[in-house]
């Protein structure tokens, strides 16, 4: 248990990490949508890249076939809303404002 405990840990600590580099990266770009773009390419090779290595295959054919509602597609571009959001607040906010407010509305929408 206390190992998931820390890997939840390690990933919120990754969140404001990640905050503060996007919101360089959208500085040094001069465009928080260009910083989500690379942002979400990168995150779209690795993650291709431990799919296939760990899975052997992208078939995503028994989710498109299966009776699954239409909303559980829709978790990627809420992400793509995070990212760029975070990108674009964290240079107006600051890292740590930003985690605040991120961190409220993740509670307040849990509830």
């Amino acid at each position: 248990m206390w190992l998931w405990r820390g890997l939840g840990i390690l990933c919120g600590m990754s969140l404001a990490v990640q905050a503060a580099m996007l919101g360089r990266l959208g500085t040094a770009l001069e465009s928080p949508i260009k910083a989500s773009v690379v942002s979400f390419i990168l995150g779209f090779v690795l993650l291709c890249a431990v799919v296939v290595f760990r899975d052997h295959s992208l078939d995503l054919g028994k989710a498109i076939r299966g009776h699954n509602p239409p909303w559980m597609w829709i978790g990627g571009l809420l992400g793509a809303v995070v990212v760029l959001m975070t990108s674009w607040l964290s240079p107006q906010l600051g890292t740590g404002l930003t985690v605040l407010v991120v961190l409220i509305g993740q509670v307040t929408g849990g509830l």
